[in-house]
């Protein structure tokens, strides 16, 4: 993949463009590289344990292509249930409109990351570090947030239903 320029390929307004590109028969390099990683990358996933989810979404991160300010690989619908990314380095990470129900995020820095629409149900985010997230739209029904670092955060349109809030941190978050 990196040897097709992928961290290179310039980033339509929209990550989804490379579909509908392809809908379309539009020949466009770069959106095809991007749509054929992201296609390998959910197949993957799809496939794997909660400690090689990590190592796939890990090494996505540390390659730069899934920062929320520069999305090459679009994990949109990406199947991430149950990953242990416990004590995982994601600040400012885009995962919007991902499956990380069940996922382990115990510690975790996901400050400035993009969780917005995120099936975040029954995760483990104990002492995650959420400070200034985008979790608008997210559930996070019967999820573990005690402790969490929340200041800041977005959490307007966000299903708390029986999560665990004790002893986060919600000073200045946007709850409505």
């Amino acid at each position: 993949i990196i040897d097709h320029h992928l961290r290179a390929s310039k980033l339509g307004e929209d990550a989804r463009d490379a579909a509908r590109l392809l809908d379309q028969n539009v020949e466009h390099p770069d959106e095809d590289v991007r749509a054929v990683a992201r296609a390998r990358t959910l197949t993957a996933l799809t496939r794997l344990d909660g400690e090689r989810k990590r190592s796939v979404l890990q090494f996505l991160y540390e390659s730069g292509l899934v920062t929320k300010d520069h999305l090459v690989v679009d994990l949109w619908a990406a199947d991430l249930s149950k990953a242990n990314l416990s004590a995982a380095n994601l600040h400012t990470a885009g995962l919007s409109e991902t499956n990380l129900r069940g996922a382990d995020l115990n510690a975790a820095d996901l400050r400035d990351a993009d969780l917005s629409d995120t099936d975040l149900s029954e995760a483990n985010l104990s002492a995650a570090n959420l400070h200034k997230a985008n979790v608008s739209g997210t559930v996070l029904s019967e999820a573990d947030l005690n402790a969490a670092d929340l200041r800041d955060a977005d959490l307007s349109d966000t299903d708390v239903r029986n999560a665990d809030l004790s002893t986060a941190n919600l000073h200045t978050a946007h709850l409505s």
